[in-house]
């Protein structure tokens, strides 16, 4: 099975739904995002995954629901699979200002 490849110029939600559904990722041209920033974020999440485990697992955040921060390799698992992924992954999402209902309910995290 071969990655599929989104072209952002010429998106169709139903490729990515289908690809998403099928493979669970894809590959992306066409993006406008320019190849040293893109070189930028490769070189920012190797220092990242770099650090020590301690360090790291200081930035879990279980109480949350893991939603933001570090998710440790062998945590998560795919629904109904008792085998751990073998994975580990940091969350980031969008930042919203101190005062903004989402942030005051505690629905959005923050970073």
């Amino acid at each position: 099975m071969s990655i599929p490849v989104v072209d952002m110029e010429a998106f169709d939600p139903d490729v990515l739904g289908k690809a998403l559904i099928d493979v669970g990722f894809v590959a992306v041209q066409n993006h406008g995002i320019p190849l040293d920033l893109v070189a930028q974020g490769y070189e920012t999440a190797k220092g990242l995954f770099a650090l020590s485990a301690d360090t790291k697992r200081r930035y879990e955040t279980p109480e949350n629901g893991r939603q933001r921060g570090y998710t440790s390799f062998g945590v998560e698992h795919a629904k109904d699979v008792e085998r751990p992924d073998l994975k580990e992954f940091w969350h980031v999402g969008r930042k919203l200002p101190q005062n903004h209902e989402l942030t005051v309910s505690g629905e959005v995290p923050p970073n």
